[in-house]
């Protein structure tokens, strides 16, 4: 889940809120799905062992009877450099690029995360770039470009929407802890332990023992935003999804034929239903897959000046 930085300077109890919603992010809202549907589609971690590894999310194409193509662009919210740099040349294709950000109408995207001090998010953002030596979304992607349009809540609305649902920090917290236990129950693993933790925090290379605790985590997170989604439709995910698609409706009858949807992967299972149930779409071709992760141990100066001076040969 993405949210402009635009909290600077608000009351304590909007603080507050923020500071629930990314306890919520940090339990995997952010980034993984609803709905246990197909999970290798949308997002994969490919283990190679020894603490090494690629995180990939995928681009999956669908078209309707009338031709107008739809891609389900999943996302990670913060990744490698050359991940972003990826989706930004995918970007260019699309007539409409549909992005998720709970954010006021009229905030410019461009001015996020830019300013000095800045809101609670900013400095979570900024902690999980350094610690995991990653770029984050916000700082990775240009969301001035032309055919970038919002498909997403303002934050009044969220709060609102969760308050409604009684959707708040901690039944979150308890979905979750009710989730896992059975994720361990039916042998499905476990989160990382704290002498894991330690370990990777006093490797030699931190960064990437703890993308690699991380990203093994990916897919089980999976069982647990099932958890919060239960019977009904979070807010997190289900309702902002339906924003999303309704955005997506009046593109297509302006007239758009190439149409990107760019969400978190936490929301393609979910988004993918709907387009195809409610909306007549078919998919075309096979999944595109981007490496967001690449989580490589670092070759010695020596080993990498010589693979450098036998390319320039």
């Amino acid at each position: 889940m993405l949210i402009a930085n635009f909290y600077r300077g608000r009351s304590k109890m909007n603080r507050f809120k923020i500071l629930c919603l990314l306890g919520s992010l940090a339990l995997g809202a952010s980034t993984l799905h609803a709905r246990p549907v197909d999970k290798s589609r949308f997002l994969q971690f490919q283990d190679r062992g020894k603490e090494t590894g690629e995180l990939k999310t995928s681009i999956v194409t669908y078209r309707n009877k009338e031709g107008v193509e739809v891609s389900l662009i999943s996302a990670v919210h913060v990744g490698d450099k050359k991940y972003y740099d990826d989706l930004e040349a995918d970007f260019r294709r699309y007539d409409s690029l549909l992005y998720e950000m709970i954010k006021p109408e009229g905030v410019n995207p461009s001015t996020r995360g830019k300013e000095e001090g800045g809101s609670i998010i900013s400095v979570f953002q900024r902690g999980m770039k350094t610690a995991l030596d990653l770029e984050f979304q916000l700082d990775g992607i240009d969301y001035t470009r032309p055919n970038f349009v919002h498909a997403d809540m303002d934050p009044e609305t969220f709060f609102r929407l969760q308050k409604k649902k009684g959707e708040g920090f901690l039944s979150l917290m308890l979905k979750s802890m009710q989730t896992e236990m059975k994720r361990q129950k039916e042998g499905k693993g476990s989160p990382p332990g704290i002498f894991d933790l330690i370990r990777a925090f006093t490797s030699e290379d931190s960064a990437r023992s703890l993308k690699y605790l991380f990203a093994r985590q990916m897919e089980g997170m999976e069982d647990l935003m099932a958890g919060f989604e239960g019977d009904g439709e979070s807010v997190i995910v289900g309702e902002r999804n339906k924003v999303a698609i309704r955005v997506l409706e009046k593109e297509i009858k302006a007239g758009k034929k190439k149409i990107g949807i760019f969400y978190g992967a936490a929301h393609m299972p979910d988004m993918e239903e709907r387009l195809i149930k409610k909306l007549g779409f078919t998919q075309i071709g096979k999944e595109r897959w981007l490496v967001a992760w690449d989580i490589s141990k670092k070759k010695a100066p020596g080993k990498a000046a010589e693979e450098s001076r036998r390319a320039r040969l």
